[in-house]
């Protein structure tokens, strides 16, 4: 009867623990949420696809875009140490690292050269687009921390000590080199915030108010058209879902 009695028990914590299981690893899916890597370093083609990547960046003549789309090259970077990481090929997974570097370093590169002399528009325009970076950079800091905590999750018990060693020194490789210019790029956002305080004659408080509302509405759009994206993703899935299960109708 006992016995009995502590199969039951134990039958019900699994069915209590179960959902709560599940929801964890659904909020840490999400927040590993990256796009599937094209070509990985292990490929032949690998520096000729990176070569085409730097004529891309070098034909954005726009800086603010192009160190956005550094950034995103960055996190492409990152998706390639992590399938090389769960390949075991670690080898590969630090010269992507290598690469996830560089592409930092252009995205910083591109930030320090928006103009931001000028008169007080200028200044304004500089903030903005500086702090949508700086948004960017440090989304992408959170999601460096949530692969890593996720990789060795996974991959603690497969692999050796010295193996484990090597994908905490890459992944602290990355996450020092995001940190040190998110750090830098705060540094040029108070500065050029400064020079908008002093063209503007405002006060440290109404900057803040403006500026810090102007961002705000920004990070809410960029929300609602991430939101929506999801949404039509979501409906193209369901429609080709859909669609399949009328052609086995028809094949019936």
């Amino acid at each position: 009867m006992k016995i009995l009695t502590s199969i039951v028990l134990a039958m019900f914590a699994l069915a209590f623990m179960a959902p709560m299981v599940l929801a964890e690893d659904a909020i840490v899916a999400e927040s590993t949420d990256l796009e599937e890597p094209g070509i990985t370093p292990d490929s032949p083609l690998y520096g000729l696809d990176r070569a085409i990547e730097r004529i891309g960046l070098a034909l954005t003549f726009d800086k603010a875009k192009r160190s956005e789309k550094a950034l995103r090259n960055a996190e492409e970077r990152l998706a390639e140490v992590k399938a090389m990481v769960e390949a075991n090929k670690l080898e590969h997974a630090e010269r992507a690292q290598e690469r996830h570097a560089e592409m930092l370093e252009r995205a910083e590169e591109a930030a320090e050269e928006i103009e931001a002399d000028g008169d007080e528009e200028t200044a304004k325009d500089a903030e903005q687009k500086i702090a949508e970076i700086r948004a960017r950079l440090r989304e992408h800091v959170e999601k460096v921390a949530a692969v890593k905590a996720r990789i060795l999750a996974r991959q603690r018990e497969r692999m050796s000590e010295d193996q484990i060693a090597k994908i905490e020194q890459v992944f602290g490789e990355i996450n020092a080199n995001a940190e040190d210019m998110e750090a830098r790029v705060l540094q040029r956002q108070e500065t050029i915030r400064t020079r908008y305080k002093v063209l503007s004659g405002q006060t440290d408080e109404e900057v803040e108010d403006e500026l810090g509302e102007i961002e705000d509405e920004d990070s809410e759009e960029e929300e609602d058209e991430s939101e929506e994206e999801g949404q039509s993703s979501e409906i193209a899935s369901q429609a080709q879902t859909q669609s399949g299960q009328a052609d086995e109708t028809e094949e019936e």
